[in-house]
């Protein structure tokens, strides 16, 4: 596996653009998840703790890009907080932008060989959520910004996301 890095390095400078561009705050801490919609990546239990941490933390936002057999029960659990942003599948001429624009990436799968999107939340040196599942760990030994967490439920992964915003663990 292996991505383009022109497109993060040349536009590292442009996160207030994209920013503005996709309606999100330049003020607010930005969690990005990108993917598959379906069991296997953990995505109705990140919607759910995307939920329950925009009703407890004001300056978050929620950006959510993908589709899958899921996206309607991930669209309803996210209806109404207009601090979650979903988008359907991305253009790779553009999917940096959303890396770009965001703080930290969740990726709480339950089985993975090596995503591409772990090299892309690299690429924009995001903290990044993780389970313990395919190379993810070997992937990230030598990676600064980063937390795992036991499995993909909604309390693990609220939990580790709440500890890197509350420690400002993130690169800004």
């Amino acid at each position: 596996n292996g991505i383009n890095l022109l497109p993060f390095i040349e536009n590292r400078g442009k996160r207030k653009l994209f920013r503005k561009n996709l309606g999100i705050s330049d003020s607010n801490i930005v969690i990005l998840f990108c993917g598959r919609f379906e069991h296997v990546k953990g995505i109705l239990e990140f919607a759910e703790a995307a939920r329950k941490l925009l009703l407890h933390f004001l300056n978050i936002e929620i950006l959510i890009v993908g589709e899958g057999s899921l996206k309607q029960k991930v669209y309803e659990l996210l209806e109404g907080h207009q601090r979650a942003h979903l988008f359907g599948w991305q253009s790779s001429d553009i999917l940096h932008q959303f890396y770009l624009s965001s703080d930290i990436f969740a990726i709480p799968s339950r089985f993975e060989g090596l995503p591409i999107t772990i090299l892309e939340a690299m690429a924009s040196t995001l903290h990044i959520l993780y389970t313990p599942v395919g190379s993810l760990e070997e992937t990230l030994v030598d990676y600064p910004f980063k937390t795992l967490i036991k499995e993909s439920t909604m309390e693990e992964i609220y939990d580790g996301l709440v500890r890197i915003v509350n420690n400002n663990d993130f690169t800004p």
